[in-house]
């Protein structure tokens, strides 16, 4: 009886040890996937994969869940990330640049003194987006005229949005 208990806490335990190395190897490679430092940075939120813990962030009415979320452990720095499953072909596109600008804008809004960097992941490689203040001014300011544009199912102004840009 002695023998068989002591194999199953043995079992369990090992059981337990394998479940952690798991996740810790899990854990790794999000991190080496986005070029992120294990020892620089904690992620505090993402969408990817199983165990998720999405961030969803919001100001201005305008809100969004960015795939990953980290935070220096040491330095007031955050990193956002979206992960796109297309190869990078030398250009980001407008799209991907509005999204990540208003990710980096509301991220600096809600975080004051922070300094937060904004990076897309594609299939290839991990690439940086340039934050422009007065971009996200002008995305900002567009959301009166996107709801109501969604709201009539056609735009109200059709002059492409980086043309309409102060």
């Amino acid at each position: 009886m002695f023998g068989l208990l002591t194999w199953l806490i043995l079992l369990v335990a090992a059981l337990f040890v394998g479940a952690l190395v798991v996740r810790s190897a899990r854990k790794n490679a999000l991190y080496d996937q986005l070029d992120l430092p294990l020892s620089g940075y904690r992620i505090i939120g993402h969408d990817l994969g199983e165990s998720r813990t999405a961030i969803k962030i919001s100001a201005f009415g305008i809100n969004g869940k960015p795939d990953v979320i980290a935070e220096h452990k040491r330095k007031r720095r955050i990193r956002v990330y979206d992960v796109k499953a297309r190869r990078y072909s030398g250009r980001v596109s407008n799209y991907e640049l509005f999204q990540m600008t208003l990710y980096v804008g509301i991220l600096r809004t809600t975080r004051p003194g922070y300094e937060v960097e904004g990076y897309l992941k594609f299939r290839d490689q991990v690439v940086p987006v340039s934050y422009s203040h007065r971009l996200f001014i002008s995305l900002k300011d567009l959301k009166p005229e996107a709801v109501q544009a969604m709201r009539n199912w056609k735009p109200i102004n059709k002059t492409p949005l980086l043309a309409r840009r102060r």
